[in-house]
């Protein structure tokens, strides 16, 4: 609901499409949204069961073949229909921006439950507790979410934002 809110109305690049939906790419979102599930519950996984169990190397494996799957599609897919136009990668920073949203996602993706569980074992927090605690970072990446609209110089100059956010960690 928030998300909805807070970004802007897309318009229609046509409106004499009968079926609009052709436009979109359902097969690379289906190859990435899989992709990016089997590598969440393989990164969930391997430290609770263990990193050479086949809970954790069977979706860790799928996932990599998805995500070059996906990257595949994409290159055969018009740029205008594709999730990620081949033109993507011609912007100076985005490179430099995947390679630190693939270092911090691994590291959440695993930690998020552990402290959650951690928490309520260990601490004897309630769930309400634990999760109010949790509130400021979601609010936080909602909040920064929203401020590049009108601050466009986080997403600009990646080198600067990322190295002073590595500062401000606690």
């Amino acid at each position: 609901m928030v998300a909805v809110l807070l970004l802007p109305a897309a318009e229609p690049k046509s409106t004499k499409a009968k079926f609009s939906w052709l436009a979109l790419d359902p097969m690379g979102a289906l190859l990435i949204m899989s992709s990016l599930a089997l590598f969440n519950l393989a990164l969930t996984e391997g430290p609770n069961k263990g990193w050479n169990n086949p809970i954790f190397i069977a979706p860790i494996t799928l996932s990599i073949l998805l995500g070059l799957a996906f990257f595949g599609w994409e290159s055969f897919v018009r740029s205008d229909r594709a999730m990620l136009p081949p033109v993507i990668w011609k912007i100076p920073n985005a490179v430099i921006a995947t390679l630190a949203i693939m270092v911090a996602f691994p590291f959440w993706a695993t930690s998020q439950l552990q402290y959650a569980n951690y928490y309520q074992e260990v601490g004897k927090w309630p769930a309400t507790r634990v999760a109010v605690s949790m509130l400021p970072q979601g609010i936080v990446a909602v909040t920064i979410g929203f401020a590049i609209r009108f601050i466009p110089f986080v997403v600009e100059k990646p080198r600067l934002t990322i190295a002073s956010g590595s500062l401000c960690k606690s």
